[in-house]
């Protein structure tokens, strides 16, 4: 008998062991069927390697796990009586009474659109008394019950929207969750389980999001409405992003706060009282587990109020200025904020009642948005543009009636607006953005000094791009076509080959900016004056320092971010770059490569900026050629292949490739034989990698083109040694002028000397 027993427990465990498995294992592929948004993992727990851990009437061992374990009100007398992790799961087991498992407190004060998600399953005929509680606490105390389950149930799963406008009450200004799950079982051949719990957000609402892989989203699209979205170093981000146009700042639609039904979480009983809100004669005011409160008014009976009342907020008689207050909201970040309710009245409004909404912005004094002193009809929706900027925000409705079939509605209490997105790294390092963007919010993508952030998925929609930060952002899609404008504060804007820009490219700030690529823009002004770009640098990298404002010196940054190591570096460091409408103003700089004197391919050998139209500035001016020269063998800086000083004289390489011509070149005060007095070179790069000390440059003009033309000049130490060859001879006969002239006034003076004695002795 013993034997069979023992025998029987086996093949239950197993089977039991064998079922969960298959439900487990079938559950997410149900879930992932129904996944309609990119979802971010907040918190995830799938109990894996955590075999043992929990509570028994052994002891608890929680050790290296982060959730927790209480004991209610059971009794657990045995090793058998236990709620711990079993086969991957957490089990609970004959506990006879109420055991609960509580995940640790996480942080979703920066995310909206949350969801809950987790597998449950019991076995082995479950008793009306014995059941399971799902229940999440917001900001350390509030307590909601999300799921009460008795008797036998099965298999199933949950996912539980907390977002806003669901049945979940926790409001949008809540900081932390936690999930508490209570079980009761009362025999060893029943069991409750949980497994697969993931708490996901679909938007980023504030704050600065760090993703360093693909595996903290679901699939789908995730949605940024305000902050900042980073990769970290060698990250790869294959989720598309949607931009939102409008996000929620701050809502309230009084849901689940009639009254205060909350179960309590270790036992299935509940406890009621009263609604949230104010009422006199029963306890005054109530606003426990919510976030807002109310204030005011001279209630002096029980049908006189302010509080919820069938998922509306509802004055009633109340008699003076009667107060409802949201928390103070951040609005750091967002424009275009608005505020929008749905209300209405009921019993007509006197003359002196009123329905007022009014904001304060930083503590300051209320201002109204909102005055209404006529009837509202049912469900009118009333908005508001905010008057005012600033960090916070404090709303208010407030109200005055003074009859009992007086009634003033409100619901959805909504305050939106347009975020402030930026989306890259803060870093330095390399990273890559591979999913679609859908630029339904202007965003700023940034690049720390140092790094690169790659976009290589299609960016589409009206909304402008801003680069920031001294490295270097690659927009390479060719499917990019959104149409808004371009401003670079910081760094180089690359767009790579056969992506075209429909906007203008335009500089903003006193940093250094940076725009180049193998692809097209539309329109740019390259030059140091206000909304210009400074530099242009075909090609991927950048040739010059980024974090400089000013500087020339050569600093080769290669296109994969990092050290230059093979040949395609330097092939993909030379660039072909166009601008549709180019304007050459003062002050600005071609970055210009070059990496074979016996090239002929512009745009491999060398640097090439293509143009439909081009305007040069005023006489006067002067536009910069940096002469940067490439090592080809691994695109560094370095002496670039043929560059021999004399061979290469009378060398001419095209660098500006127009039309022909010439019919889109205004020329101002220039011309084909004055243009080179408009630039300026420098040139000190090639030759310290190269030794052309000696080396001149010129700009010609012809045909719609313009070539940088090379000339050997001969060095001083040159002309030195020269004219020294021509000044022996001269050296020579002078030498012999000299000594002849010496030798005749030698010749005199003894003479003379001789006829001075002859006289004295005469």
């Amino acid at each position: 008998m013993i034997i069979f027993k023992c025998f029987y427990y086996e093949i239950f465990f197993s089977f039991r062991l064998l079922s969960r498995a298959v439900f487990y294992a079938f559950i997410p592929l149900v879930s992932l069927l129904f996944s309609l948004h990119g979802q971010y993992i907040i918190y995830s727990e799938d109990f894996s390697s955590q075999e043992g851990k929990g509570i028994s009437g052994d002891g608890t061992d929680v050790s290296g796990v982060n959730w927790s374990v209480s004991n209610l009100n059971g009794t657990l007398s045995g090793s058998d009586d236990y709620g711990k992790v079993v086969g991957g799961a957490f089990e609970f087991q004959d506990t006879d009474g109420a055991v609960s498992w509580t995940s640790p407190s996480t942080d979703i004060a920066n995310f909206s659109g949350l969801n809950l998600g987790m597998d449950y399953a019991e076995d082995g005929s479950l008793y009306s008394t014995e059941y399971i509680i799902i229940g999440a606490f917001t900001d350390g105390s509030n307590y909601e019950q999300l799921l009460y389950q008795a008797d036998d149930y099965g298999t199933a799963s949950l996912s539980q929207s907390l977002s806003d406008g669901s049945s979940f009450s926790g409001g949008s200004s809540d900081s932390t969750f936690s999930l508490r799950v209570t079980s009761r079982t009362s025999a060893g051949t029943r069991h409750q389980t949980i497994d697969n719990i993931k708490l996901t957000a679909s938007t980023l609402k504030n704050g600065t999001l760090t993703v360093s892989n693909d595996n903290q989203f679901d699939s789908g699209t995730f949605n940024v409405g305000n902050g900042n979205l980073y990769l970290s170093d060698g990250a790869t981000l294959s989720r598309n992003l949607d931009l939102l146009a409008s996000t929620s700042i701050y809502s309230e639609n009084f849901d689940g706060q009639s009254s205060d039904s909350t179960a309590n979480y270790d036992t299935k009983t509940s406890t009621t009282s009263y609604a949230k809100g104010s009422e006199y004669g029963v306890a005054g005011v109530n606003t426990t587990g919510v976030d807002w409160t109310v204030s005011g008014g001279s209630m002096d009976a029980s049908n006189e109020y302010a509080r919820v009342e069938s998922g509306q907020f509802e004055f009633r008689d109340v008699g003076t200025d009667t107060i409802w207050q949201s928390p103070s909201v951040s609005i750091d970040g967002f424009t275009g904020i608005s505020i929008g309710l749905v209300a209405e009245t009921e019993g007509g409004m006197e003359g002196s009642d009123t329905f007022q909404v009014l904001q304060s912005i930083d503590s300051g004094s209320y201002v109204t948005e909102i005055t209404q002193t006529s009837d509202i009809s049912s469900s009118t929706s009333l908005s508001d543009s905010l008057s005012g900027t600033g960090s916070s925000i404090t709303l208010r409705v407030q109200a005055k009636n003074s009859a009992s079939t007086e009634k003033h509605r409100f619901d959805n209490f909504s305050l939106t607006g347009k975020g402030t997105v930026q989306l890259g790294d803060n870093v330095g390092g390399t990273s890559t953005f591979s999913g679609a963007i859908a630029l339904n919010n202007a965003v700023t993508l940034a690049a720390a000094s140092g790094g690169k952030v790659n976009f290589s998925g299609a960016i589409t929609g009206s909304e402008s791009i801003t680069k920031s930060g001294a490295g270097i952002v690659s927009i390479t899609n060719a499917g990019s076509n959104y149409s808004g404008s371009n401003i670079i504060k910081q760094g180089k804007l690359e767009v790579g080959n056969g992506v075209s820009l429909a906007g203008a490219v335009t500089g903003s700030g006193s940093d250094k900016s940076v725009v180049g690529g193998d692809g097209t823009v539309l329109s740019v002004v390259i030059g140091n004056s206000s909304g210009e770009v400074d530099f242009v640098s075909p090609g991927l990298g950048h040739a010059s320092s980024l974090t400089s404002a000013s500087s020339l010196i050569q600093s080769v940054s290669l296109n994969d971010g990092g050290t230059a190591s093979t040949s395609d570096d330097a092939a993909a460091s030379i660039g072909s770059f166009t601008a549709t409408s180019l304007t050459f103003n003062d002050g600005g700089v071609f970055d210009w490569e070059i990496k074979d004197f016996d090239g002929t391919s512009p745009g491999a050998d060398y640097d090439v900026l293509n143009f439909t139209n081009l305007s040069f500035d005023n006489i006067g001016s002067k536009f910069t050629m940096n002469i940067l020269p490439l090592n080809s063998s691994n695109g560094t800086a370095g002496a670039p292949d043929n560059a021999n000083l004399w061979s290469q004289s009378g060398s001419s390489f095209k660098f500006l490739d127009g039309p022909s011509g010439g019919s889109g070149i205004t020329w101002g005060d220039w011309s084909a034989g004055t243009v080179n007095d408009f630039f300026t070179f420098r040139n000190d790069e090639l030759s310290y990698y190269s030794n052309m000390w000696g080396s001149d440059w010129r700009v010609s003009y012809s045909d719609g083109d313009f070539y940088l033309n090379y000339s050997a000049v001969p060095e001083p130490s040159t002309y030195i040694m020269v004219t020294g060859l021509f000044i022996i001879p001269v050296l020579r006969n002078f030498r012999r002028v000299i000594l002849k002239f010496t030798k005749q006034f030698q010749k005199f003076f003894l003479s003379r000397n001789l006829f001075v004695r002859q006289n004295t002795k005469s």
